[in-house]
């Protein structure tokens, strides 16, 4: 499969994706949607209608839709099937809608861990259920050692491995 297919099967009709925003108060968050509409070759967007976002229509509650630069876009996390973290993993939290990058502060009883957000300066308690590890992206294809270095281990289980815009996702799992 060549480069131009592999994004096309990620940025088909119907598509499950996360799109990152750019704007002040929502880095470091990303928020799940259908792709309605493919990747326009002319100003390379895509349009999303997204999961938990709504329009900003007081008297009506329908999901945003919008177009969006196509950079900004990645495949939906696959879930593990067994989690559980450690002091000082990096996590994505699901708060306020979307799935925000933190840190492991705190490994409570039960199932319950306190999340450190850089972006905001706050600490929020988490069940495991809505947590997962964070997505490893950069704009290059990441290394092992890199990988194996950024979260802290000496070895992995590699669920899944997804590949697009020059970008290798590495999903791990417990």
């Amino acid at each position: 499969m060549g480069k131009e297919e592999e994004e096309e099967e990620w940025f088909k009709r119907g598509a499950e994706v996360e799109v990152s925003f750019n704007e002040q108060g929502f880095r470091g968050s990303w928020y799940t949607g259908t792709v309605l509409r493919t990747v326009s070759k002319k100003n390379n967007k895509i349009f999303i209608e997204f999961d938990t976002l709504k329009a900003d229509d007081k008297k009506c509650s329908k999901p945003l839709r919008q177009f969006v630069d196509v950079v900004d876009v990645r495949p939906v996390a696959p879930r593990e099937l067994t989690r559980s973290f450690n002091l000082s993993d990096l996590v994505d939290a699901f708060h306020n809608d979307g799935w925000w990058e933190g840190t492991i502060t705190h490994v409570l009883h039960n199932s319950i861990y306190s999340v450190f957000f850089r972006s905001s300066r706050e600490q929020i308690e988490f069940h495991e259920s809505d947590l997962r590890l964070h997505l490893a992206a950069g704009p290059q294809q990441v290394a092992w050692e890199a990988f194996l270095a950024y979260t802290g281990t000496s070895s992995i289980v590699v669920k899944s491995v997804l590949k697009y815009h020059n970008v290798v996702f590495l999903y791990k799992c417990s």
